[in-house]
């Protein structure tokens, strides 16, 4: 066989064996995304047919599920996925609008009404009521602006969302939360051989993911445009440090919201984040739920389960 000819072969055999790699690629890609979908629609359909309520879990994980639907919803691509995800928002609506004397009672419960009020005002219900209610009692109540800075940076971040200008502006909020604070004190001792607490630790890690939430409107914006470099870089420290603490403990709804906050900082690549994605999609039981989440017993949450699945939903379908 003449030397061109050997070339010709040698070159059709690269190929033939460069599309089947590609194509071997696309199927695993393909077979993660339907991995993905089948996860997340199963979970959904348990959040449709336990939605919470006020007997039943509380309004700050109404709260928490009005979120999920309007993230889903911005992610749609059909008007019926659309309509369905925004449909499960107006049944929130209607559920607190039926409570004819609702009253604060916890600052969450501020974070909450705030939420749902924003995203009403997104998907463009009539919200009157809902800013009626927000001057009379959310500007000025104390609890909008609790001792827990995490809770005061949301607040003000959901008020700035609204058109309102908080009482305590954002950017001082933001001043002294924990990831600017535990930066200017360069205090940065790996969580893995501190000598906090169980429980300290994981209230640490709380107050960064909720603060990034904060930050980035939950999921409007990029929260790196309010975080200097050194504070962007504390961050993503503290995302792989909190996977690789978590993940051997199989703590579902902290590493639910470290995947979140990665996404919002799009800083997917560090090790332990792909380990963390397979873990939820694993995680998830015969029923749709992910598990029993007991630190949900001592937060008083109602139900053990919904919160694992709706920070898993948003996890995955972010």
């Amino acid at each position: 066989m003449k030397r061109f000819e050997w070339k010709g072969l040698v070159l059709f055999i690269l190929i033939i064996m460069f599309s089947f790699s590609c194509a071997s690629h696309h199927v695993r890609e393909d077979s993660a995304v339907s991995q993905r979908q089948q996860v997340l629609n199963k979970a959904i359909n348990w959040v449709v047919t336990h939605p919470a309520n006020f007997q039943d879990g509380g309004f700050l994980e109404m709260g928490e599920e009005a979120n999920l639907h309007y993230i889903l919803y911005t992610k749609a691509q059909s008007p019926e996925k659309k309509k369905f995800y925004r449909d499960q928002v107006a049944g929130i609506i209607k559920e607190l609008r039926a409570q004819n004397n609702f009253q604060i009672q916890i600052p969450g419960d501020i974070s909450a009404y705030l939420m749902v009020a924003k995203i009403a005002q997104r998907l463009d219900f009539d919200t009157q009521d809902f800013h009626r209610f927000i001057q009379r009692h959310i500007l000025r109540n104390h609890m909008t602006y609790p001792p827990n800075m995490s809770y005061v940076i949301l607040n003000s971040s959901l008020l700035r969302d609204l058109e309102y200008e908080p009482r305590v502006p954002l950017e001082v909020s933001i001043e002294q939360g924990v990831i600017v604070t535990m930066t200017k004190d360069n205090f940065l001792i790996p969580i893995g051989k501190s000598y906090a607490s169980d429980k300290d630790v994981t209230n640490y890690f709380y107050d960064v993911t909720h603060e990034i939430f904060a930050l980035s409107s939950f999921g409007d914006k990029n929260p790196e445009q309010m975080l200097m470099a050194k504070e962007i870089e504390f961050v993503r420290r503290m995302l792989a440090e909190g996977v690789s603490l978590y993940l051997p403990k199989k703590q579902l709804d902290i590493l639910c919201e470290l995947v979140i906050c990665a996404k919002m900082m799009n800083y997917t690549d560090f090790p332990g984040y792909q380990e963390t994605l397979d873990f939820i999609l694993a995680a998830q039981q015969e029923d749709g739920t992910f598990g029993l989440i007991p630190r949900m017993k001592d937060l008083g949450r109602g139900n053990l389960y919904r919160h694992g699945v709706l920070v898993a939903a948003w996890a995955l379908g972010s």
